[in-house]
């Protein structure tokens, strides 16, 4: 696992190139994050996060076939990792306090089910925040009334795991086009806050989980062109010399 960390460093910096609007750079730290992990990470979510972003990265390159088959692998992650939530190892040592530490000790089993709960949401609110990316990596980009219904259940899902005033929500109700570079750059700048808490007293397992379910990213349909021209070949050479990856 010795290249993980250039993974996680490769993909805050996609976040922070796209919060400033460097789509560009965005794209080739995401592509190169997927890279990062070692081979036979079929059970690491962070190889989820991965490949779901790498997907962001070839869309905004242009390259819908990339991304669609970037997007298959990150929900084929997703739909595995989904089935492990209930063998999840879940330590009692995660609770914030020694008074919450003594009340979950006494009821182990209440709070390790509670706990895989919750990791059981993220697992669902991440596949569904890929599979809302993969949308607008087919052949025509999806219409509004298209994207309704994910848009709805997506957001019900991330209401719930993340709180009504997270990024990702602005980003679907759509307050502005414009909004989309100012949420990402809110995402990592809150992820960069809790990330010290994040692996306290957690299993690796368990660690990962968050790490990859706050590391996906969501894609705005805000970054796709409104004339992506007259099929994917054009579209692809247009916004590849658009947006040329940094050397």
């Amino acid at each position: 696992m010795g290249k993980t960390p250039d993974w996680e460093v490769e993909t805050i910096a996609g976040f922070q190139s796209i919060g400033v609007s460097r789509i560009d750079e965005a794209a080739a730290h995401w592509i190169r994050a997927a890279d990062l992990l070692p081979p036979g990470s079929s059970t690491d979510p962070r190889a989820g996060a991965a490949h779901s972003n790498a997907g962001i990265g070839h869309l905004l390159l242009g390259d819908r076939p990339a991304a669609n088959e970037a997007f298959q692998s990150a929900e084929h992650f997703w739909t595995v990792l989904a089935n492990r939530i209930p063998a999840l190892d879940v330590p009692v040592v995660g609770t914030s306090s020694s008074f919450h530490f003594r009340l979950a000790s006494g009821h182990v089993g209440s709070f390790t089910e509670a706990r895989r709960r919750r990791y059981a949401r993220m697992c669902d609110a991440t596949f569904a925040i890929t599979r809302f990316n993969h949308l607008f990596a087919h052949a025509s980009p999806p219409s509004d009334a298209g994207i309704e219904a994910p848009r709805q259940t997506l957001i019900g899902l991330l209401v719930d795991v993340l709180g009504s005033q997270a990024p990702e929500i602005r980003m679907l109700e759509r307050s502005s086009d414009q909004d989309w570079a100012s949420a990402y750059a809110e995402k990592i700048a809150d992820f960069k806050a809790r990330r010290p808490s994040m692996s306290e007293a957690l299993s690796e397992d368990c660690h990962r989980l968050e790490m990859a379910f706050a590391l996906t990213a969501l894609f705005s349909p805000g970054l796709l062109p409104d004339e992506p021209g007259s099929n994917d070949s054009d579209y692809a050479s247009d916004q590849t010399s658009r947006h040329k990856a940094p050397q």
